[in-house]
């Protein structure tokens, strides 16, 4: 779709340039006019009679351009025509607040008597005009080809510029077709354009075609007014309407440039001084505005000019740094840039007095910001464009993560489903085999043959079955303790009862080995009372696997503040060679064993549930060393309660 619209844009751009070009040279014909003049009237109460007088008028060699000034500006012209007849005098621009023309009248002698004066001027409504144009035509018979000389007086709010021509009226009517087409072909460009962004900005909802909208709509209401057609086609009875609006289209399509050029650049509020030269552009003609309606006009959009004159070769600055860069769509900004203040700087130094006033400036910004418009607008499609494709890739990768997210959470459950169902199966056989082997053990009590060795057999087998039950246990925690969607079964419990349970169920008898330390029996602690179980369980299974056959354990459970909080340590102690420093933490990984352990059994998930079964409970669990003993492993819960 982008790319046919575009080919119908410039079609219509190729016809819009055309046309007006066509229409600025129909009206260049300034032959009529021999010499121009200018007097300034400061204090503006100068007379025709003073000033038909007066020998201080400077010659010029241009149209009349003073500039923004308070001054009353009197332009002569001398002017002959080829042959007798009626010739149309145009006076451009049409924002012009007040043109005086004095037409000399000559008795029959040949002498000027008086001086025919007419009105012409925005202020005036647009009924009032001789010929219905955008701009002012005075119609003026010539009965001979002798010179005349005429004068206009000019006072005006907005800059003191005068350009003029003597023409034939068919000269002027041709001229005017060509130009009304070439405005038309303008204006309909810039309203496609302006539908076409208004669409994408609704439909993707991307504030670059906000901006875009915005900035297209303001230009083209500001020349719509600026160029007399809201005059002469809106509020033909209402120019007050019209002149209030030039002035403010002038200061909001300044300021609704700064978001659409910041958001082009990629400029945000981490981008420095861009970022403040951008906010600079926008709040700028925003604090002027108001002057426009508290008749400061003239001091206020001075001021405009000279920091429009100045944001334009900081911006293409700042727009060929992102070429440089190679960024997307950075070329037709950087372009869009350059012809933009091309328009800018040359109309800027004409309204400044700086630069003379020639006819061709007529549409000289119209065509600039037309070319502007168009480089803008494939800029910001072929951003469009991009943004579309990493939306669509964005997209598919969301996709994609969530189809992987929902498999893992499959895998998930029926690993859970598994793990459920083996442990279900394998409890029952174990129940029975444990039960059988205690009925066996009844049984045979009082066979005193083989005694020893039958006790051997039967405790191998319940030690086998221990294990087995503490594997499982194992991995319903591993399940239980990574799953951050299940919730913890928290309730009170005595933290001496819960580690007591755990020594009596140890096989071997070793409840010999273990010492259990209480100074306080009355020690109470909010958890998951399973797994603190299974966590206390591993760690007094690790003591005695790694620690000499027959040395004492100490398990060691009293109060402590950790962090200013206040909880319940279980201290495990035990006579083993211990765990090096530098492996104290990595000891709690998944699947990892001790060093020259390997023929001791072990899955490598106990020491890593006993730390994942505290981080749950918000508490910790370290490898410390004390005084006297080579290895000591704290497992520490706040009184507070579960926290996950």
């Amino acid at each position: 779709m982008i790319p046919n619209v575009l080919r119908r844009c410039f079609v219509y751009f190729i016809l819009a340039f055309s046309l007006l070009c066509l229409a600025g040279s129909a009206n260049s014909e300034s032959l009529r006019i021999k010499s121009l003049a200018v007097l300034e009237d400061k204090a503006g109460t100068q007379t025709i009679q003073t000033v038909s007088q007066s020998d201080q008028f400077i010659p010029l060699d241009h149209n009349l351009s003073q500039g923004y000034s308070h001054s009353v500006f009197w332009l002569r012209m001398v002017v002959q025509v080829e042959a007798p007849g009626e010739y149309w005098l145009t006076m451009h621009p049409p924002f012009i607040d007040s043109i005086r023309l004095f037409i000399p009248q000559k008795s029959v002698s040949g002498k000027v008597y008086s001086f025919e004066e007419r009105d012409y001027g925005d202020q005036l409504p647009f009924s009032a005009r001789e010929v219905p144009y955008r701009a002012f035509i005075a119609r003026i018979p010539f009965a001979d080809q002798n010179e005349r000389v005429f004068y206009a007086r000019l006072k005006t709010t907005s800059t003191s510029i005068l350009m003029v021509d003597l023409v034939s009226p068919l000269a002027f009517e041709q001229a005017k077709s060509l130009e009304y087409l070439g405005l038309g072909a303008y204006f309909g460009l810039i309203a496609t354009l302006l539908v076409i962004n208004l669409l994408y900005w609704f439909w993707m909802k991307d504030e670059l075609h906000g901006y875009f909208s915005l900035f297209m709509l303001m230009q083209s209401l500001m020349y719509f007014a600026g160029n007399g057609l809201a005059s002469q086609f809106v509020f033909p009875e209402y120019p007050s309407v019209t002149d209030q609006g030039v002035g403010l289209f002038i200061f909001l399509t300044s300021s609704s440039s700064a978001p659409l050029y910041r958001r082009l650049l990629r400029i945000d509020k981490h981008s420095g001084w861009p970022h403040r030269f951008f906010q600079a552009q926008l709040l700028i003609p925003l604090t002027l505005l108001p002057a426009v309606f508290l008749g400061y006009f003239t001091e206020a959009v001075l001021v405009l000019m000279v920091s429009v004159l100045f944001f334009g070769p900081v911006g293409i600055w700042l727009a060929y740094q992102r070429w440089r860069m190679g960024e997307t769509g950075s070329a037709w900004i950087f372009g869009g840039f350059i012809i933009a203040n091309l328009g800018v700087i040359t109309i800027g130094l004409t309204l400044l007095g700086i630069w003379p006033g020639e006819n061709w400036q007529l549409y000289n910004r119209q065509i600039t910001i037309l070319g502007n418009i168009l480089a803008m607008h494939i800029a910001v499609a072929t951003r469009f464009k991009v943004l579309k494709r990493s939306h669509r890739e964005a997209v598919l990768l969301a996709a994609q993560a969530e189809f992987r997210v929902a498999q893992e959470r499959r895998e998930q459950n029926e690993h859970r489903q598994f793990v459920a169902m083996l442990t279900h199966e394998l409890r029952t056989p174990l129940a029975v085999i444990d039960g059988a082997v205690q009925s066996l053990e009844y049984l045979q009590q009082n066979d005193e043959k083989d005694v020893e060795l039958r006790h051997q057999r039967h405790h191998r087998i319940r030690r086998s079955v221990g294990r087995i039950n503490g594997l499982i246990k194992q991995f319903v925690a591993k399940d239980r303790v990574e799953d951050s969607s299940l919730t913890l079964h928290s309730a009170q419990s005595n933290a001496v009862d819960l580690v007591r349970e755990v020594i009596d169920a140890c096989l071997d008898n070793v409840d010999q080995r273990i010492h259990l330390v209480a100074p306080n029996e009355m020690l109470f602690i909010s958890a998951d009372s399973t797994l603190v179980q299974v966590a206390l369980g591993n760690l007094i299974d690790n003591a005695l696997k790694y620690s000499p056959k027959g040395s004492p354990i100490e398990v060691i459970v009293e109060a402590k503040m950790v962090d200013g909080q206040a909880g319940v340590a279980w201290i495990i102690v035990d006579q083993g060679a211990g765990i090096a420093p530098e492996r104290a933490d990595d000891i709690f990984g998944k699947y990892v064993r001790g060093d020259n352990h390997a023929h001791i059994a072990g899955t490598g998930l106990g020491l890593y549930l006993v730390r994942r079964i505290a981080e749950r409970h918000g508490g910790r669990a370290e490898i410390s060393t004390r005084s006297g003993w080579s290895g000591v492993v704290q497992f520490w819960l706040p009184d507070g309660g579960a926290v996950a």
